[in-house]
């Protein structure tokens, strides 16, 4: 009885220590994105798992070239080994090619 307590115990110490290096990790990914002046950092919601180095990126940023530079501004990170961009890009209209009917001005 006091083995399987003891081993509670320590399952519960571990698990709550993956997920403070979890939350660790994703911190510094997020930091490293806010430094990068090619990415909006604030649109970027990152998922860190640190016991594989498996990190989540999500959002909608403005450009396919922001995308791929958060992408390779994770993998730079200590301890990421392995990026799952999943950003998406906005679309973005040009003037006056909306497919709703501008007001004339008054």
């Amino acid at each position: 009885m006091r083995w399987a307590l003891s081993a509670m115990a320590l399952l519960l110490v571990a698990t709550s220590a993956l997920a403070q290096s979890d939350e660790l990790l994703a911190t510094a990914v997020h930091e490293a994105l806010a430094k990068d002046r090619r990415v909006d950092a604030e649109q970027v919601r990152v998922e860190a798992k640190a016991s594989d180095g498996a990190v989540r990126l999500l959002g909608e940023v403005d450009s396919a070239r922001e995308r791929e530079a958060a992408g390779e501004v994770a993998r730079r990170v200590p301890g990421v080994r392995r990026v799952e961009n999943e950003l998406t890009v906005a679309a973005s209209v040009a003037p006056g090619t909306s497919p709703i009917p501008e007001r004339p001005a008054r």
